[in-house]
């Protein structure tokens, strides 16, 4: 469930990791989350693009992940590598939702594998994140 999924990312749970272990962690449960019910995923999409109620649902959702990430981005980070967590948190759920999203077809094929995707991905998040991240 999505609390299942919010649980697992809590400050005290990514802080005892090093940088790129605790992205890799973090986009594991995002991947499996969304690996395991893309055709639910997708309906739940369609319907929030129809219906008042539906689209509410998912703007919470959405505004509850985004808190509880910048919540860990403001801990583990500093202000000189990240000045605004809350804003790193909307740029870098946006993309990770679409990246899972991709990688389990919840629009349509993509010519790619889930690895390459999360793996790239987690090079894009570690490099936003850590200064002392992988080369850029």
């Amino acid at each position: 469930t999505v609390q299942t999924t919010l649980a697992a990312l809590t400050p005290e749970q990514l802080l005892n990791h090093a940088p790129r272990d605790a992205v890799t962690g973090a986009l594991s449960v995002l991947f499996v989350y969304v690996g395991a019910v893309p055709g639910l995923l997708r309906s739940f999409l369609e319907m929030s693009l129809r219906d008042d109620e539906i689209a509410a649902i998912r703007r919470d959702l959405d505004a509850q992940t985004r808190h509880r990430l910048a919540q860990v981005i403001a801990v583990s980070t500093s202000r000189s590598d990240v000045p605004d967590p809350e804003a790193m948190a909307l740029v870098l759920h946006a993309c990770a939702v679409e990246c899972a999203f991709a990688a389990a077809g919840v629009h349509g094929h993509v010519p790619m594998s889930p690895e390459r995707i999360r793996a790239t991905l987690t090079l894009a998040v570690t490099r936003a994140l850590c200064a002392d991240g992988p080369a850029r």
